[in-house]
Parts: C-alpha cells; sequence; structure tokens
C-alpha cells in the first residue's frame, strides 16, 4: 500500500485554506461593494484566461509532438547503426 503525503502537502490543504481566509475576510465586512466589483471582474475573466492558458499548452503539445516526430527517428536510427556497427577491436585471452 502506498504511503500517504501529509496533508500540508496537497492541493486540498491549500484550497480549503484559501477559501477560509477568504470567507474570514468576507464574513468580517472588510471587503466593501469596490470590492466586489472588483472581484466580479476578476471571475468574469476567468473563462478568457482559461482559453488563453489552453491554447498556449495546446500549442506547445503540438510543437512537442512535431519535435518527437523529428528526433525520435533520427535517434533510432542512431541506435540501430551503432547496433550494426563492427567492434574496432576484438581482445581475446587465453587461459
Amino acid at each position: 500500500m502506498a504511503e500517504l503525503k501529509p496533508g500540508y502537502k496537497s492541493t486540498e490543504f491549500y484550497g480549503n485554506g484559501l477559501a477560509a481566509i477568504f470567507g474570514g475576510v468576507a464574513a468580517s465586512g472588510f471587503l466593501n461593494p469596490d470590492w466586489s466589483q472588483v472581484a466580479t471582474n476578476a471571475v468574469g475573466a476567468i473563462p478568457d484566461a482559461v482559453m488563453i492558458i489552453g491554447s498556449i499548452v495546446d500549442g506547445i503539445m503540438q510543437l512537442v509532438g512535431l519535435g518527437m516526430t523529428i528526433i525520435a527517428p533520427v535517434k533510432y536510427n542512431q541506435g540501430r547503426a551503432a547496433a550494426k556497427k563492427a567492434p574496432e577491436k576484438v581482445i581475446m585471452v587465453k587461459k
């Protein structure tokens, strides 16, 4: 059975911690209506940001795929050539 990692090393720990902090700040009345407008604008921008990040990741994956399409056959052929190459020197030891 795999050993469990400590709770502070999990994403869930930090997500819940941030939610508790923001919830406490909101409940304390520290946030005023101007802050709520900023939060609304930020939340409205999230789908656009996710689309942009998704496009960037997609582009990177395509570049990696293109690179592997070029590099893999070259490395394979180098390995095959090295495997088929005759040894340069053979040393035989008599006992």
